[in-house]
């Protein structure tokens, strides 16, 4: 199971291994997603794939570098979305789609989808178009051993008749705000011309419309006024074109190559305006991205070497103004990013070897990576700071080691050590930017690589098919940790920033912490039709470099998931319960990252949820699915989210192939 951290309903941050954001490797179709301007608090951007055209996901938990590279500190989330299917009679067209309904009362969400293929078979084609929309959250009413009032929204903001007002909310348990829409689009074309060589054309899009950072809008000033009137984040746009060839031919060197070219267009934007002001402040980023990645894998009596390369370019432009909401007026204000446009780029080799020797597998890897990073600050009259153009290059080597004994079929033991890293990217490099009014962030060029220091230990058992045990533990060293901490400006600790006088903050490699852990799994096939399943992690983060150890940030509570469903025929019926034990006060770091402010005077509460979903076809054509979540509807929060989750929701699936 994967922990997720929420600010707001459009999006969620997984967490692996207490690691979150910019620490862990997101990837779509083995293209990487993560970019230069990711940041190290919250990410949303999984949000951004169409989970409705999901062949599968697949979730390594550790260090990734050496096969993924830069950023796969704490693991890495592979995204991997349904190719079309070719005809097997070169005489005949294939045809093929799905329709798909669902409808969920918590949020009285409504999506669409539909997908279809057509193919001979040499070339076939999918299209997917999927439009989602979603209205405000109502969370759980029963608030069992927390404060009757913890997350009600009493009160909300809006603008009307020319100002901002405050009007009371008839259902405190509906989170005002936290609706929005989005559609998603794939086309996919495959060409086989022969059997040993494939072709694809990928091409992707996704757009969100405005998403309401409910967190913020929650916020109030000392006095008990809101802070903001508004805080939204504007469209987030994906875009991906991507060409990918693929070849089985045994030579020398090679048995099979796997390569891919791609283009993708990313563009964000976040909106902020203080309550009672008509000044919105809109800053907007847009990058251009270009990657190419080849794979090959060569086998060699009882050795399999798999070996590659990375190349991949960032270009980011960032701009910003400030507009008069009833005038229409706009002028300049500071960007988020350097104003003059910056560049982020990577250069990567590696290889790995795996060999079999009886009941023992060996395997080791290595690999190189190059990284540089330019930014144009351009004009930083609003900065106030004397800043030049930065050029900073770095480089990181991280290697793997493992170990497999499988003394019978039934059982098998892992032993793995790897290295992961993570090369400073422009958020960490060159962000300006004021996350409390009072303080500011300026540049460092000092920055270098962060790195992990990864052991682990795991077994697998199992019987007849009948029970499956399965556990792993582990122990990560972080070291060189980019946190954001107190500094100087010319030797000044306090600047004057968009007219206040602020503290100064900048990244420092200034983190050492180590995190250990460990998850267990069960399943128990108790007959032919009733199945037990059972998971559960626990996750401890400290921090070794300050006078005192304290808890690392993005550190979740233990949680899990236990299941029991019953399948016979047409029919699938599970009841499941999730669950998060609590978080206490002091067992939250100190960084901010956590949002201790989102949670109650002792933390964030302890949770369990019961739930219900019944899937029923009644022909190979048509699915049925009704799925009962929090039937309790049991008020809670995940932990380190700023918003609460859905109470009891109704979610009704109607899916037709043809």
């Amino acid at each position: 199971m994967v922990n997720v951290q929420k600010s707001q309903a459009g999006g969620g941050s997984p967490v692996l291994r207490g690691f979150e954001a910019n620490k862990i490797l997101i990837v779509v179709d083995g293209i990487r997603m993560n970019n230069a301007i990711y940041r190290a608090g919250h990410l949303q951007n999984v949000i951004t794939i169409d989970p409705l055209l999901l062949e599968k996901v697949e979730v390594l938990f550790g260090p990734g570098s050496v096969m993924y590279g830069s950023d796969a500190l704490g693991g890495v989330m592979h995204f991997i979305s349904r190719d079309p299917i070719l005809a097997k009679n070169p005489k005949n067209t294939y045809t093929s789609g799905n329709l798909t309904t669902k409808f969920a009362t918590a949020n009285t969400a409504a999506t669409g989808h539909i997908d279809f293929t057509i193919s001979n078979d040499k070339l076939g084609s999918l299209t997917s178009l999927t439009y989602s929309s979603f209205d405000d959250v109502r969370m759980g009413s029963e608030r069992k051993d927390q404060p009757d009032d913890w997350g009600k929204r009493f009160y909300y903001q809006e603008f009307s008749n020319g100002r901002d007002t405050v009007f009371e909310n008839s259902d405190p348990n509906v989170q005002k705000y936290t609706g929005y829409d989005q559609i998603d689009f794939l086309q996919k074309f495959l060409y086989k011309p022969a059997d040993n060589t494939s072709h694809v054309l990928n091409i992707q899009f996704s757009r969100s419309g405005d998403i309401p950072r409910y967190d913020r809008l929650t916020d109030t000033l000392p006095d008990g006024t809101f802070r903001y009137g508004e805080w939204f984040y504007g469209p987030q746009i994906r875009g991906l074109a991507a060409y990918t060839i693929k070849h089985e031919s045994v030579s020398k060197l090679i048995d099979n190559i796997n390569t891919t070219l791609a283009y993708q267009f990313i563009e964000e934007s976040r909106n902020t305006r203080s309550f009672g002001s008509l000044i919105r402040s809109e800053r907007l980023e847009q990058l251009h991205i270009l990657s190419f990645n080849t794979d090959i894998e060569k086998r060699v009596s009882l050795s399999e070497f798999r070996y590659g390369m990375e190349v991949f370019y960032n270009g980011v432009n960032s701009s910003a103004e400030q507009k008069n909401i009833i005038s229409g007026s706009t002028a300049d204000i500071s960007t988020r990013y350097p104003s003059g446009g910056s560049d982020y780029s990577a250069v990567s080799l590696y290889i790995t070897h795996k060999r079999e020797i009886n009941k023992f597998v060996l395997e080791q890897g290595l690999r190189f990576n190059y990284t540089g990073l330019t930014a144009n600050f351009g004009d930083t009259a609003f900065y106030k700071l004397q800043v030049g153009d930065y050029k900073e290059n770095y480089s990181a080597i991280s290697g793997v080691v493992g170990f497999i004994y499988q003394p019978s079929e039934a059982l098998r033991f892992n032993i793995t050590g790897a290295t992961g890293f993570r090369s400073p990217n422009l958020d960490d490099l060159s962000k300006v930017f004021d996350s409390n009014s009072g303080t500011v962030i300026v540049p460092n060029q000092d920055l270098k690589p962060e790195y992990t220091y990864n052991c682990e230990g795991g077994f697998t058992y199992r019987h007849n098919e009948i029970v499956m045990f399965s556990g792993t533990a582990w122990y990560t060293l972080y070291k060189d940790a980019i946190v954001t901490r107190r500094a100087t400006w010319n030797g000044a600790d306090s600047i004057i920033y968009d007219g206040v006088l602020s503290e100064v903050y900048a990244n420092q490699n200034a983190g050492s912490a180590y995190i250990y852990g460990f998850n267990g799994s069960v399943r128990v096939n108790l007959s032919k039709q009733w199945t037990l399943e059972g998971t559960i992690t626990k996750t401890k983060g400290v921090i070794t470099s300050t006078s005192q150890k304290e808890p690392l940030d993005h550190i979740p509570p233990m949680f899990g998931k236990f299941s029991l469903s019953y399948s016979r025929s047409k029919l699938r019926v599970t009841a499941y319960s999730l669950f998060n034990e609590k978080k206490s006060v002091d067992e939250y770091g100190n960084s901010g990252e956590d949002n201790i402010q989102y949670a109650t005077a002792d933390g964030m509460p302890a949770w369990i949820t019961y739930n219900l979903q019944i899937e029923f076809m009644p022909t190979v054509y048509a699915s049925i699915k009704a799925k009962v979540e929090n039937v309790l509807d049991s008020h809670y929060r995940v932990f380190s989210s700023g918003i609460s989750a859905p109470g009891r929701n109704l979610v009704v699936t109607l899916s037709a192939w043809f």
